[in-house]
């Protein structure tokens, strides 16, 4: 499978949509895969931490890998 897109007409952003498929004869008989596509530059974008989604603690420092 090849999938194109084309953002002629599109602005700037990020677009999402979700490609269905389908099979009768196989488990499970759908899968659903999630598509992001950005247009456009990104810009000067930087990571300083991250943070534990229940208590909001700072997981990692900066520059840690």
């Amino acid at each position: 499978m090849n999938l194109v897109a084309s953002s002629a007409g599109l602005s700037a952003g990020v677009y999402t949509a979700t490609l269905v498929l389908q099979s009768v004869n196989t488990i499970p008989q759908f899968v659903n895969v999630p598509i992001t596509f950005t247009i456009g530059g990104s810009g000067n974008i930087s990571i300083s931490s991250l943070g534990n989604g229940a208590s909001f603690a700072q997981a990692f420092a900066p520059g840690e890998s």
